[in-house]
């Protein structure tokens, strides 16, 4: 991808279910050969952490398709999550939504999530986190302990650029301030005074739009 004056625009991908096989090889590189081929020169293996100037950092995550969400991978989010502490605005992003606009609530891999990473992102202040798989638009009520909290995480998904979009339910879930089943792409605008997110359609126009306030500069 490029910019209309001809600059490179990077792209830096969290693993999927897509991107893996059915080997049951140790090696990463073996589970996941395209997945390590294009973006093997990412910082880390399947699970790592870039900061973006002074004002954003942005943690990338591997639902247990390599890296299960539990161990070392739970236990390396705590210190990169109290490494950033300082940072305004803190993202994650990663495959298998916590809280699903399409697929069942408790499906294994939402509710890993839910239980090994959601209370590290509320210990630390997370402020938002960009899921997928669902092949859906999303965006959540803020939510802290699993419960709808105006001090919470911000949710934005599910996935649904250059794929066929899926239904969404007809009633909202507790959890959702948006759902539709339309195809999108969120853009993120951060400064050192807000984080700015709109939804964009196919066709450029304006789904959804929200903002963050920066985060205190050491959360508790």
């Amino acid at each position: 991808m490029r910019t209309s004056d001809g600059r490179m625009i990077p792209v830096v991908a969290a693993i999927g279910n897509h991107e893996v096989n059915d080997s049951d090889s140790a090696d990463w590189t073996v589970r996941a050969p395209f997945y390590s081929a294009f973006f093997g020169t990412q910082p880390g293996d399947t699970y790592f952490d870039l900061s973006f100037g002074s004002n954003m950092a942005l943690l990338v995550l591997d639902t247990g398709h390599i890296a299960p969400h539990d161990g070392d991978q739970a236990t390396w989010l705590d210190s990169a999550l109290a490494a950033h502490a300082e940072v305004p605005f803190v993202f994650a992003a990663y495959h298998v939504p916590f809280f699903p606009s399409h697929r069942d609530f408790d499906a294994s891999g939402s509710e890993a999530g839910r239980t090994h990473w959601a209370p590290r992102f509320d210990t630390h202040g997370l402020t938002a986190a960009f899921e997928n798989h669902d092949h859906t638009m999303k965006r959540s009520k803020l939510i802290r302990d699993n419960q709808v909290d105006g001090n919470g995480v911000l949710y934005l998904g599910d996935g649904s650029w250059g794929v066929v979009p899926r239904d969404v339910d007809k009633e909202r879930r507790w959890y959702e301030a948006v759902a539709l089943g339309v195809g999108h792409v969120w853009v993120v605008d951060v400064s050192s005074e807000k984080s700015r997110y709109r939804a964009l359609d196919n066709e450029g126009e304006v789904l959804d739009e929200t903002t963050s306030a920066p985060r205190p500069a050491t959360v508790n």
